[in-house]
């Protein structure tokens, strides 16, 4: 997974550990908030620009985001680089806004979908794969 901030990539990956960084950091779940985050996105399909804005940002405040964003990237990038490239990022969309220069809050919702389709496609993968013994997994 992938998420752009002030035009720089960075990968992530939500795991256990980020899980409980998040909640550490806090006291949240970060399946929820993304869920809550994913959820204002498709409630407002249809609705203008700012209304969509102000959902997701009830949602979750910028603290809370640059300690999701710091829990699911790499180690080697810090905090400061995250609150600065969220900062930097905008607060809202502007003619000229691309998919590298979006607002964190836009790249929050890109990090759920993509989380989404991992996971959709984790159970489909466990799903389809033939059920073995556990003396067969042994040998």
């Amino acid at each position: 997974m992938k998420i752009t901030l002030c035009y720089k990539e960075y990968d992530c990956k939500v795991s256990l550990g980020a899980m409980k960084a998040f909640k550490q950091a806090t006291g949240k779940c970060l399946w929820l908030t993304l869920l809550e985050v994913y959820d204002a996105f498709i409630k407002t399909r249809g609705m203008s620009e700012l209304d969509r804005q102000k959902a997701i940002y009830s949602a979750i405040s910028f603290d809370d985001a640059v300690h999701l964003f710091d829990a699911v990237t790499d180690k080697s990038v810090t905090t400061a680089e995250i609150d600065d490239a969220m900062y930097h990022s905008a607060w809202r969309t502007y003619e000229g806004t691309t998919d590298k220069n979006q607002p964190w809050s836009l790249q929050l919702v890109n990090l759920a979908i993509q989380y989404d389709q991992e996971m959709k496609e984790l159970q489909t993968a466990k799903k389809s794969k033939p059920a073995t013994s556990q003396a067969e997994e042994t040998s």
